[in-house]
């Protein structure tokens, strides 16, 4: 769930260099950008306003929670998402809470740490990334990770995105990468949408520690679609849906579910 909405932010990133509408830095929400400083006193003032600390504030339900693939709940959740921005950093805590109680799983199910950095060239995007994610109800799964989201604008609201995730504390060297495209466009000026479909690849030292898998292969495919209203410059409503289907038969045969589709509605304050 995260990582599909850090891809569509990557679209939402990326589709900014040819619109005055586009996404945050984060996972979430749309805001208006300036689309023209008519004089230097304005560019000014502008440049001092964003050297301020930006806040935001997400609360997403949804109905399951898929990470690179992995189920890590079966049933509906609530997660939530807090950014403090200031220029190009970012430190976001998220967290989430599971509405029906689940087997051998925490209502407090996983939260998570990120620092990011996010760097523009043109067209290009990179953003580094350290993140902590603990799990209450089993702290040994407990781990520290390396990651980096690439996007490259192509035109026309289309960009390729790619990410990267090395786990290095838990499972170290466990690696998993995606690689696809995205669309981001507007639909009026309180109104935008985002789509995205990524295949991603695992190490055997990935697949081993959440498959039980030792084997480097193609692990799935995710397609996913977000529609964003703003009624406000600083509130949006985010309704989304979400396709994983997993790829690799060994894999598949080793869960459950070969698929799952999440579908959940998200609202956001940026301040």
């Amino acid at each position: 769930m995260a990582f599909a909405l850090a891809i569509c932010a990557e679209a939402r990133a990326a589709s900014d260099t040819n619109r005055s509408i586009g996404g945050t830095d984060g996972n979430y929400g749309p805001h208006v950008a300036l689309s023209r400083l008519t004089t230097e006193a304005d560019a000014v003032d502008a440049e001092e306003e964003d050297e301020g600390v930006e806040f935001s504030s997400e609360l997403d339900v949804t109905s399951q929670y898929i990470w690179h693939g992995v189920a890590l709940s079966r049933r509906p959740l609530i997660a939530w998402q807090n950014n403090a921005t200031w220029k190009q950093l970012a430190l976001e805590a998220t967290g989430s809470y599971a509405i029906a109680r689940e087997r051998n799983l925490a209502r407090f199910s996983e939260m998570s740490l990120e620092l990011n950095y996010e760097q523009k060239w043109q067209r290009l995007t990179l953003k580094p990334s350290l993140q902590a994610m603990l799990f209450p109800n089993n702290r040994s799964s407990d781990t520290i990770a390396a990651a980096t989201d690439i996007s490259l604008a192509l035109g026309l609201g289309f960009s390729l995105t790619s990410g990267h995730y090395v786990d290095i504390y838990r499972h170290p060297g466990a690696y998993f990468g995606d690689a696809g495209i995205a669309f981001a466009a507007d639909l009026g000026s309180r109104m935008s949408v985002e789509a995205f479909s990524t295949f991603g690849l695992g190490t055997a030292r990935f697949n081993q520690a959440y498959f039980g898998i030792a084997k480097t292969t193609l692990n799935d495919n995710e397609t996913g679609l977000f529609i964003t209203y703003s009624p406000f410059d600083w509130l949006y409503f985010r309704p989304h849906a979400d396709l994983t289907s997993l790829l690799d038969h060994e894999i598949r045969r080793s869960v459950s579910h070969r698929s799952y589709f999440v579908v959940g509605a998200a609202v956001g304050i940026e301040l």
